[in-house]
């Protein structure tokens, strides 16, 4: 919801309202309202992560028909310009949809049907949640109360778990369905393809959770369990299963959130120390040539890159599309022409915005201008909506503070929201009376006034620019590279108008690229180091000849981004390289360790001795 809000603050000056062009065929062919293909129903480990705590048995596909219904009503929704409006980036725009007139906002945005929810006709029952009860009576529940490796360079982590045996089984199994349906929903899904609506700003409500990694995390430590009790052949597949869970992230067909991009981050770290600390347990020591240890450790794909610059992208393109499609699709060809004076787009734009309606571009600065100029005017038609208005305003702001200062406060309360609610319902009713009257003498309803503008000052030069600028860097040229701020602005700057790219630079989704790269390819410096710690200890490599073994692995044994070499000390054995000085690009629970202990610098492991 934040980046939608971000979007429509930034839409002022972007546009000039003279220029107008047909739309091209790209930008026409993207805004056709598309189903999500069949092929994406099935096999898919984002329906089943969404329907993890349906309490019924068809949990795995309960998700894919509560989304089809949903979607069928979201498009409906996209069609009679519901998406223009934006429910929850103001306060006041929220009191007036839903205190006003409906029949206005009905007008405007067409009605607004429900959406399915997982909870609903559940006939009593609970969707299910995860359980753990507090350790040695501790106020607060941490998850490393029974997954003691997710504490980074906590060299007695296993001894901790161990210790804690009884608390760790209880925790397990009072969640056994829930780390059973993990499995299951892993054994079964081929790709993780996140089930977006049109209606992006929808979708961003339903988009899982990241409890996925507290489940995860009690998941790796059942497998560590298992292998410290002597159970090392069923720990090490469990182990595989949350590999396999990662890398579904990265298969060709896979489309996910950021969100999950964020937690897959967290979970390949809490798996590479929890290898780290198996491998200096000794617990390991006769697994070496297992093939699942081998597949478990090994280094991800290269392309893993391109697959997030793919996820920001597609992001980008929803955020545009709930912004533009209604002026594209919707908001066209009035019946009538209408002319209107500059007080008439100010009061106009104004009783949009108030109601909540996300303007175009073009409408935007129109707005911007008109409300300068009403500042330097005397509008007769402005100044009778003052009036009208001025009196129920004062006295709806002051009600409240004045009563609590003569009122007790218990009794204060309940009289002042009462007030206060009173002088709202009558302010904007007077509001909408006055707008009511005054569309009548117009000729012209909201609908029509947003129709007729929208003709007016269009703009389509603004989208098929900023378009084109998301089209570009969707090429496999781009996709495969690092998209750093100063990358980007070099590679945009002659392709598209600068109005445009000033805006995209001022956008959070912009910078996702650059900090989205950093934080996984930060993280992949300490799966490296795990890697060649296994393979230094599966060929009892003796020190001395470390240095040449490093050497011989090239990028492997050097940092993701700077490719300086990982630094080496033979007499410690540690293998490190400094952590980033912007703590942001580091997984969450380091970058909060770092916060409170200043000394942790590196990522780093140790090698044993030969």
């Amino acid at each position: 919801m934040m980046k939608i809000i971000c979007f429509l603050l930034l839409l002022i000056h972007v546009v000039d309202a003279k220029a107008s062009d047909e739309l091209s065929s790209e930008l026409n062919e993207f805004m056709v309202l598309q189903p999500i293909s069949d092929q994406y129903f099935e096999n898919n480990a984002y329906i089943g992560w969404m329907g993890l705590t349906y309490p019924r048995e068809d949990w795995l596909i309960a998700y894919r028909d509560i989304f089809k219904i949903n979607d069928e009503t979201l498009n409906q929704r996209a069609h009679d310009g519901r998406l223009i409006t934006n429910y929850f980036a103001n306060p006041t725009q929220s009191i007036f949809q839903f205190s006003a007139n409906k029949t206005i906002l009905n007008d405007l945005f067409g009605y607004d049907a429900k959406l399915i929810e997982l909870k609903d006709d559940l006939g009593g029952q609970k969707l299910l949640s995860f359980k753990q009860e507090s350790l040695d009576n501790k106020r607060y529940l941490y998850t490393k109360d029974f997954f003691a490796c997710a504490e980074y360079l906590d060299n007695l982590c296993l001894t901790k778990m161990l210790s804690r045996s009884t608390y760790i089984q209880k925790t397990i199994k009072r969640n056994q369905q829930l780390l059973d349906r993990f499995q299951v929903l892993v054994e079964t899904s081929q790709y993780n393809y996140a089930l977006f609506h049109n209606d992006f700003n929808a979708s961003a409500d339903t988009v899982p959770s990241s409890g996925m990694i507290k489940l995860i995390q009690l998941y790796l430590t059942d497998a560590i369990m298992k292998i410290t009790q002597g159970d090392v052949d069923e720990g090490l597949n469990q182990l595989v299963l949350v590999r396999q869970w990662i890398d579904l992230i990265f298969h060709e067909k896979s489309k996910a959130a950021l969100l999950h991009f964020f937690v897959n981050i967290s979970v390949t770290q809490f798996l590479d120390q929890s290898m780290n600390a198996l491998l200096d347990s000794g617990f390991l020591d006769t697994m070496m040539n297992d093939a699942r240890l081998q597949w478990i450790v090994r280094p991800y794909a290269p392309t893993i890159g391109k697959k997030l610059n793919e996820v920001v992208l597609f992001e980008m393109k929803q955020d545009f599309k709930d912004v533009a499609y209604p002026y594209i699709r919707i908001y066209t060809s009035p019946a009538h022409q209408f002319t209107f004076t500059e007080e008439d787009e100010f009061i106009i734009l104004s009783f949009l915005k108030d109601f909540g309606v996300i303007l175009s571009p073009a409408l935007e600065e129109i707005y911007t201008k008109r409300s300068q100029t009403a500042k330097e005017q005397s509008w007769s038609k402005l100044i009778s909506l003052k009036r009208s208005t001025q009196s129920v305003d004062k006295t709806w702001l002051n009600t409240a503070p004045a009563t609590y200062n003569t009122q007790s406060r218990s009794l204060d309360r309940r009289r002042g929201l009462d007030i206060l609610q009173s002088r709202q319902e009558r302010f904007l009713q007077v509001l909408t009376d006055w707008y009511q009257d005054y569309f009548q003498t117009l000729g012209i309803s909201p609908k029509e006034a947003l129709l007729s503008l929208n003709e007016i000052y269009p703009s389509i030069e603004f989208y098929n620019d900023y378009f084109n600028l998301l089209q570009i860097l969707s090429s496999d040229k781009y996709l495969q590279q690092h998209l750093s701020p100063t990358f980007l602005e070099e590679t945009l700057k002659d392709k598209v108008m600068p109005k445009t790219l000033e805006f995209a630079q001022k956008l959070s989704a912009y910078s996702d690229f650059n900090h989205y790269w950093m934080r996984l390819y930060e993280q992949q410096n300490y799966h490296q180091m795990v890697y060649l710690k296994y393979l230094v200890m599966k060929d009892k490599i003796p020190t001395k000849d470390i240095p040449m073994f490093l050497q011989n692995k090239g990028d492997i044994a050097r940092h993701t981004i700077s490719k300086n070499p990982y630094l080496y000390d033979p007499n410690t054995g540690k293998l490190s390289t400094p952590l980033p000085k912007n703590n942001k690009y580091l997984p969450v629970h380091i970058k909060t360790l770092r916060l409170y202990d200043s000394s942790i610098k590196n990522f780093e492991v140790i090698f044993p001795k030969y």
